[in-house]
């Protein structure tokens, strides 16, 4: 994943540097500081 949009669509959220928590990075959202995270 590298864009915001499709970031959003698969059901993850776009966060700035690391993801939070229990949250695991399935990409990047445009830039490579804002990481796409998604719920385990």
């Amino acid at each position: 994943i590298r864009n915001p949009v499709t970031c959003i669509r698969s059901g993850a959220i776009c966060y700035p540097r690391s993801c939070p928590g229990s949250y695991k990075q399935i990409g990047v959202c445009g830039v490579s500081v804002i990481k796409c995270c998604k719920k385990p």
